[in-house]
């Protein structure tokens, strides 16, 4: 006991870093940080689609929302510190973007005079291989770009690197 009657802990700061970051890596979870970003992305894509559609024309800031999504929910559920964690969001944010795309062709496409089928008749059909001639078929050069700061934004909003 110390003068005032108080206990006289010593606490080692070292030691306590050490427990603290343990705890930390610890509450990880990467099963967690892909649906977190499944999410994200799946949210992020339907917006980038509404957002496509009501202005006929594709946003680049859409790329940055998707891939903050993405990462920031990964991130939430997840608990990442590791640049794994950055992965899985940078990948979900990709896809996100993608689906996006995708959306919004389908859309596109369904409301074509001569098409012969809605918009979620069109969604029903889509296949693997269907999938990808869609999304060749819509490419632009200026989706690199879009893909790519996506990309970015998920890896950096999916982990923290500890200071301790």
């Amino acid at each position: 006991m110390d003068a005032q009657g108080g206990l006289n802990v010593h606490v080692d700061p070292v030691q306590a870093q050490a427990a603290l970051r343990e705890a930390l890596i610890a509450r990880q979870n990467i099963g967690l940080a892909a649906l977190g970003g499944l999410i994200g992305a799946a949210i992020g894509a339907a917006a980038w689609a509404v957002v496509t559609v009501v202005t006929k024309f594709q946003i680049g800031f859409m790329a940055l929302g998707v891939g903050w999504l993405a990462g920031t929910l990964a991130w939430k559920l997840g608990r990442g510190l590791s640049p794994a964690y950055g992965v899985v969001g940078a990948l979900l944010a990709l896809v996100g973007c993608a689906a996006g795309n995708l959306l919004s062709a389908c859309y596109f496409w369904s409301q074509a005079p001569d098409a012969v089928m809605g918009f979620w008749q069109t969604l029903g059909i889509l296949n693997f291989n269907l999938i990808a001639d869609i999304l060749k078929f819509t490419f632009q050069p200026m989706d690199v770009v879009f893909y790519a700061i996506a990309i970015y934004e998920g890896y950096r909003f999916s982990f923290r690197r500890l200071a301790i």
